[in-house]
């Protein structure tokens, strides 16, 4: 199993080319994107990558929910 990712495997899971992961680099690690791993240059944890995207995709998923009865304000 494969532990690390370099940066086109980054850019790959974000679809995004290299170049605009490059640019967009600082944003996201203000948005809570994992740094790469102490000690290994340029490569990241698949584990958190992962975590990450999931996290921005459910955060998506629930703000594009149409209202329900619970979610309505009494």
């Amino acid at each position: 199993m494969k532990f690390v990712i370099t940066k086109p495997e980054v850019a790959e899971a974000l679809a995004l080319s290299v170049d605009e992961f490059e640019e967009l680099r600082d944003d996201l690690e203000l948005r809570g994107f994992p740094l790469p791993l102490a000690g290994l240059g340029e490569r990241w944890s698949i584990i958190n990558v992962i975590n990450w995207v999931n996290r921005k995709q459910i955060e998506r998923i629930v703000q594009q929910r149409p209202a329900t009865r619970e979610t309505l304000p009494h």
